[in-house]
């Protein structure tokens, strides 16, 4: 009876550890590619609402991997081969989900709680000592020669306004990049850039091509990040 019970039961119990396996993998890395490509704010949100849902899932996959364990080793009928390579390969994918959505997280974290700031020297001469400060960092790029641009991302620890300043032979020149920001996630991303007659502007820079492309096409206007 018991044999039987396991024969029967085996190929379900496979296919659901697999499926609660694969099924939160792929929901994470979904939509972890799809935030690195639109830097939708929401999708991260969406993302931390989803952990115990999947978490949920990954629970049920654990019960079925090990139900399929104590099957394959009551059925006496089993292939002993094909019994432990799917055990271990669909237990590798059940487990596989934890540190690749640890390293999802950190990585999220890390960049929304970053401030990304690009300088463009547009001017036709070196722009020296130019260092952009922010509340608990900052950032010397030095010297920006003609044509250059460099980026920067400052770790925000507590709230406080974001500026550059430019040290030359003329003296020191503040230019203020963002009045106010709060130690919360965000996805500020400016462009400072240098003209020709001696003044800086700052820009929002828009996200990757299929953000701009997604503006364009509903008849926004490019950013001077593009």
């Amino acid at each position: 009876m018991r044999t039987m019970w396991a024969a029967r039961s085996m190929p379900g119990l496979r296919w659901l550890a697999f499926a609660c396996g694969l099924g939160p993998l792929a929901i994470g890395v979904f939509i972890f590619a799809l935030w690195l490509i639109t830097r939708d704010a929401t999708l991260p949100l969406i993302g931390f609402g989803l952990i115990f849902p999947l978490l949920a899932f990954i629970g049920v996959g654990l019960v079925a991997w090990a139900s399929y364990g104590v099957a394959g080793l009551v059925d006496r009928d089993a292939r002993p081969k094909e019994f432990w390579d799917t055990l271990a390969s669909s237990g590798c994918i059940l487990l596989v989900n934890f540190p690749v959505a640890i390293c999802m997280i950190f990585e999220a974290m890390f960049y929304s709680f970053s401030y990304r700031v690009e300088v463009r020297n547009d001017s036709g001469t070196p722009v020296h000592g130019v260092v952009i400060r922010g509340p608990g960092d900052s950032y010397d790029f030095g010297t920006v020669a003609p044509g250059q641009r460099a980026q920067c991302a400052l770790s925000l620890n507590y709230e406080g306004p974001i500026s550059l300043t430019v040290h030359d032979e003329s003296g020191t020149r503040d230019t203020p990049i963002e009045g106010y920001v709060g130690n919360v996630p965000h996805l500020n991303r400016k462009i400072v850039t240098f003209h020709p007659d001696g003044s800086a502007s700052v820009a929002d820079r828009d996200g990757p091509l299929i953000r701009r492309f997604w503006r364009e096409s509903n008849g926004a206007p490019a950013s001077n990040g593009d």
